[in-house]
């Protein structure tokens, strides 16, 4: 039997005859009852989850995140179906599929983010569309699509320099540590910055006090901050390591934690004592110069009354004598004063 061709079909048009003759000789075959069951045309169906993703891009992250997804086919005919994913990330997909007749196949569609991206959602539209039915082209817009949201998160990273390496103090006296913090996350954040060990050196006689402990810093931000050291008088000569941690508000709530931590010295002097140095009680020393104090008053007194005693002598002897008569043996006795030596007060020096 010879087939009657319309003129100006061409290939194409006997293609679709053939093809529609095809169907209805597979109606006709398997009878109604199968139509319930399949469809009688070329059709897909397509399912993804999750419908949310997350993505991770923090340095060390793969940055990469996966929709997995089962393609359906309902109809009578073994299908070729392409995939397609509309989104502004970088994404991988296989271009097309098979599957069998009244059957399913599954496959991957991977969404790879950039480096120190900031939180964001981001949609993404997954297409699968039929091209071919055994082999035959269909030109009937058979898909179905499936849209995702991926979620860049967010995560916390800090950076803690010390510019001052070491400080040395005198007791009483104030020093300045300065340090800058950097966040290096990838969103704005709360830090906030201790020292670990600050009980202990508070004990040993240090105080400190911040410009600020508590603090926001945009993505890339750095801050400087300043912080004072106060030596009391109670503190020794010592050495101290002391230990500054940086931490992360929002990883604290959102773990695991992010703290940066960092070392500077702190050499302290406390305040000399000369007699302890000497190998000298303290009570010796007061005890001494009491009884050193008490020789001199003692000496002092004596000399001043032995000048009272020759002076009221010199007035009784005005009173009865003509002080031209005065010779020079009435005046021998005072002589004595010239015995007194007091260059034996320099003795007293050996009480300094």
């Amino acid at each position: 039997m010879e087939l009657l061709v319309p003129t100006g079909w061409g290939a194409q048009g006997v293609r679709r005859v053939l093809f529609l003759l095809f169907l209805s000789w597979i109606l006709l075959s398997n009878g109604l009852p199968a139509v319930n069951a399949q469809s009688p045309t070329p059709d897909v169906e397509l399912e993804c989850s999750p419908s949310t993703l997350k993505l991770d891009v923090e340095p060390g992250a793969t940055r990469v995140t996966t929709a997995f997804c089962t393609a359906t086919n309902p109809s009578l005919f073994q299908e070729v179906v392409s995939i397609d994913v509309d989104s502004n990330l970088i994404n991988a997909h296989p271009d097309s599929i098979t599957i069998p007749a009244d059957d399913e196949t599954t496959f991957e569609v991977t969404f790879r983010g950039e480096a120190d991206m900031q939180p964001a959602s981001i949609s993404a539209t997954i297409t699968a569309r039929v091209e071919s039915a055994n082999g035959f082209p269909v030109f009937t817009n058979s898909s179905d699509s499936v849209d995702v949201t991926i979620e860049i998160q967010q995560y916390a990273r800090v950076t803690l320099s010390v510019l001052t390496d070491s400080l040395y103090l005198d007791y009483g006296e104030e020093g300045q540590v300065y340090v800058e913090v950097t966040n290096d996350g990838n969103a704005a954040d709360t830090m906030k910055i201790s020292i670990g060990n600050e009980s202990g050196l508070n004990d040993a006689g240090v105080r400190f006090a911040w410009s600020e402990k508590t603090f926001d810093l945009e993505v890339r931000e750095t801050t400087s901050l300043t912080l004072e050291v106060l030596i009391s008088e109670d503190v020794g000569d010592d050495r101290f390591e002391v230990r500054l941690t940086v931490s992360s508000e929002y990883a604290k709530s959102n773990p695991p934690q992010v703290t940066h931590s960092e070392v500077f010295r702190l050499e302290t002097t406390g305040k000399v004592d000369i007699l302890g140095a000497a190998g000298i009680p303290t009570w010796a020393f007061y005890t001494g110069g009491g009884f050193g104090g008490l020789f001199v008053i003692a000496v002092i007194v004596i000399i001043a009354r032995r000048l009272f005693l020759r002076k009221r002598d010199d007035i009784d002897l005005s009173d009865h004598m003509d002080t031209d008569e005065w010779s020079d043996e009435e005046f021998g006795d005072l002589d004595e004063f010239d015995e007194f030596d007091f260059s034996e007060l320099d003795d007293l020096d050996d009480f300094d």
